[in-house]
């Protein structure tokens, strides 16, 4: 199954949309936040996504807007555009209570300790 085999979109306030895949899985749930200008199809996303089927681990993947396979141009987002679509998948896509690990690549490092300070 190749990278695009599963892609859905998750539709966003402004007509944008965030293109995603997702498996389940026990938790935690894996949520790949992909670096800058990175998309979910890439090495590093497919890869960590092979590691949690074969660890039965939850696993979703994502595009920002103006990445990848979802809407909007690249030159439109800011970083709290694509903590915003962060929030939205995670919000939408995964099991409300459940656990998170929310391994990060690049520029998109800072993420996790936004979305945990949004959490408290």
């Amino acid at each position: 199954m190749s990278g695009n085999d599963r892609v859905q979109r998750l539709a966003r306030p402004d007509g944008n949309t965030v293109a995603y895949a997702r498996s389940a899985g026990r938790e935690p749930t894996v949520v790949f936040l992909g670096g800058f200008r990175s998309d979910m199809t890439g090495t590093k996303a497919m890869a960590l996504e092979a590691w949690a089927q074969r660890s039965g681990h939850a696993y979703l993947r994502f595009d920002y807007l103006g990445h990848g396979q979802s809407s909007g141009r690249f030159e439109d987002g800011t970083i709290g555009r694509w903590l915003d679509d962060s929030l939205a998948a995670i919000d939408q896509l995964t099991t409300l209570g459940r656990k998170l690990a929310m391994p990060v690549f690049s520029i998109k490092g800072m993420q996790p300790v936004q979305l945990c300070s949004l959490a408290v």
